[in-house]
């Protein structure tokens, strides 16, 4: 029964790492139906558990071979407990989701991500509130089969878990679920403070500023125009030599001028070295004849 215990445990870690961590960033119906394998594989194993205990007080005396009778079974055997009772409906709804032939997928990627299906013409939602609800609700089936396969109540077999150094892992998120709905009701219930005057804000006051002074306008500024090469300034810094080679300088840029500026004629062609053909003489023309 223990080992049984032992496995359904680590099953319902595999379900929390799925619903707090996989599906809150994948957010696909993938993930989801992969979560309800899960607690699919838990629900039997508990169930398991609960068969075999059955078996070793007398309550039974033999064991079912499929899911479905066995869970129809504990369901008979421990008819007076409402948890077990209301689980067991839970596990074999699961099983039809499971096994529903046409699932439908919306919201993928999102907050909302839902899985829709039909079953004995009642339409089932599964999304990520529900299911992590489903979750928590195996979690207290849980505490309540350990509590009756050891002789203890289901409150007592919860605080002995959350007192033991090695807590099960999903305490905290159950425990930080909890805090965060005592939180939302308190603020839903709390009156709605008004809100806050409003903050008249300085009005913004330009500077008074003298006009701007018109300037008078400026002199116009004449330039000497001096006849090029008779500079008074420079025409002392001239020796005679320089003057020369500047003389030539300036022949030598005339003639090139003048020697661009001539038009250029057209090369005639070549004689070609073959005889020029002779011209045939001209028929002379007949004298009409007088009549």
């Amino acid at each position: 029964m223990m080992e049984k215990m032992n496995e359904s445990y680590e099953e319902l870690k595999r379900v929390e790492h799925l619903i707090y961590v996989s599906l809150k960033y994948t957010r696909t119906v993938d993930v989801i139906i992969n979560i309800l394998n899960r607690m699919v594989d838990g629900y039997a194993l508990m169930t398991d558990a609960l068969i075999m205990y059955a078996k070793e007080s007398g309550k039974i005396l033999s064991e079912p071979e499929s899911a479905i009778e066995r869970a129809v079974l504990v369901k008979q055997v421990f008819s007076g407990d409402e948890v077990v009772v209301d689980n067991m409906d839970l596990y074999l709804l699961l099983r039809k989701l499971l096994r529903a032939k046409s699932v439908d997928r919306e919201n993928e990627y999102r907050r909302h991500v839902t899985m829709k299906t039909v079953i004995e013409g009642r339409e089932e939602i599964v999304n990520i509130d529900i299911i992590t609800n489903y979750c928590l609700y195996q979690r207290e089936f849980f505490s309540h089969v350990r509590g009756i396969i050891e002789g203890k109540s289901a409150i007592e077999t919860r605080q002995q878990e959350a007192a033991q150094p090695e807590a099960p892992s999903w305490m905290r998120p159950v425990q930080d679920t909890e805090r965060e709905d005592e939180e939302e009701i308190t603020r839903q219930s709390r009156p709605a403070s008004p809100p806050p005057p409003p903050t008249r804000q300085p009005l913004k006051v330009r500077p008074v500023t003298a006009p701007p002074r018109k300037r008078a306008p400026r002199p116009k500024k004449y330039k000497i125009q001096i006849p090029k090469g008779k500079n008074p300034i420079l025409q002392p810094m001239y020796t005679p030599a320089l003057r020369a080679a500047i003389e030539e300088e300036r022949r030598k840029k005339e003639a090139a001028a003048k020697l661009a500026a001539k038009p250029v004629r057209k090369a005639k062609p070549a004689k070609s070295s073959k005889p020029a053909k002779k011209a045939k003489p001209k028929p002379a023309a007949k004298a009409k004849k007088k009549r």
